[in-house]
């Protein structure tokens, strides 16, 4: 059971990965070539996302939240990721911007850490194939999401697609997430 647990929470940094992928390429296209934003105001929304990111990775995995409780945000923080994702092309100026790259850096900031945590803390002798296994989908994902963004922004058929599609397939991920804490509690258990 725990070995489809491993293989769940692997296949969920593909989509998060291409969300995160879109995300990173279109904010600075839609940034630039959309809003008009200076590369002052691009480099403030990378910095906020570091920022919020690492804040977020503080606050997890402090004394405030039990280390094997974190599991339970998985979800949650795909579905904010899902939302983040869907706003971006409604988000029409600079602080607009900055308030969804809020959530999408939250999101970003706690699911891969909790799924690197949840795998490492049960894998055992399976810890290095395990966490392989999680970092080559985390790396195809982004790879696979930078190329489309950048792909379907050139296009410029429907603006905002890249977005949107990233959005549905974050929402695949977390419908596939919802069961997740479960398993992994009945596998530590065994």
């Amino acid at each position: 059971m725990l070995t489809g647990a491993y293989a769940l929470a692997s296949s969920l940094e593909l989509p998060r990965g291409a969300g995160i992928g879109v995300f990173e390429v279109g904010l600075a296209l839609r940034g630039t070539q959309e809003l008009g934003l200076t590369p002052y105001q691009i480099a403030v929304m990378f910095t906020e996302c570091s920022l919020i990111m690492f804040i977020m990775q503080a606050v997890v995995f402090s004394p405030v939240i039990r280390a094997d409780h974190t599991r339970w945000l998985i979800a949650p923080g795909l579905l904010v990721l899902v939302a983040g994702l869907f706003l971006v092309p409604w988000a029409s100026d600079f602080w607009l911007m900055l308030t969804v790259i809020g959530g999408v850096a939250a999101s970003a900031g706690v699911v891969s850490p909790i799924l690197t945590y949840c795998i490492s803390a049960q894998a055992g002798n399976a810890q290095g194939w395990q966490l392989g296994r999680q970092a080559a989908a985390a790396s195809l994902g982004v790879t696979v999401g930078s190329a489309a963004g950048g792909l379907l922004f050139n296009m410029g058929v429907l603006p905002g697609a890249a977005f949107v599609l990233a959005a549905g397939l974050v929402a695949v991920g977390f419908l596939l997430s919802l069961g997740l804490p479960r398993v992994l509690v009945q596998g530590r258990d065994t």
